[in-house]
């Protein structure tokens, strides 16, 4: 019997530094202003530009990267801002595409992003969720992220800002 892959399956999807290109397709995955705020915070314009998020791309810090499919686009993105004396990464930005939500891609997506801190020698990974995103504070803790300080988030309808870490 052949196991066919649903259509969006891959079987590994690849990790790559995120390049200026890469914002095209990116930019359109957050339907609205209250979309690209849960995922980008406060300091994600209005409109979310496709220029704005090459320029985030190419900066060299944070460094941003893409899940990509067989056909090299982007399928997933995240930055990483390392905090060497703190033996620390932390995690922003993390989307899965619209098209791709609900494959299970965000656990290895995440792993990924845990590979390339443990790469710098990080202990730790830590990141912050707005309290209202429920799917995403799902997705981190089934990645082993936990909950570890809470901070206030006017912005958010939950009022709060979760900050979760995972030991690497």
């Amino acid at each position: 019997m052949n196991a066919q892959l649903h259509p969006h399956q891959i079987a590994a999807p690849k990790i790559r530094r995120a390049r200026e290109d890469d914002a095209t397709d990116v930019v359109f995955w957050f339907a609205d202003r209250q979309a690209a705020m849960k995922w980008g915070g406060l300091q994600v314009p209005d409109p979310l530009g496709a220029d704005w998020l090459a320029a985030q791309f190419l900066a060299p810090s944070p460094e941003h990267y893409a899940m990509i499919d067989a056909q090299d686009r982007p399928i997933g993105v995240f930055g990483l801002r390392f905090h060497e004396r703190e033996r620390r990464a932390h995690l922003i930005r993390v989307a899965i595409s619209p098209l791709w939500r609900g494959e299970g891609l965000s656990g290895q997506l995440l792993r990924g992003a845990a590979h390339l801190a443990r790469e710098r020698r990080a202990q730790r990974l830590t990141l912050n969720v707005y309290g209202s995103n429920e799917d995403a504070k799902a997705a981190y803790e089934r990645a082993g992220f936990f909950p570890y300080e809470f901070a206030k988030a006017r912005e958010d309808a939950s009022g709060l800002m979760v900050r979760m870490l995972k030991p690497l």
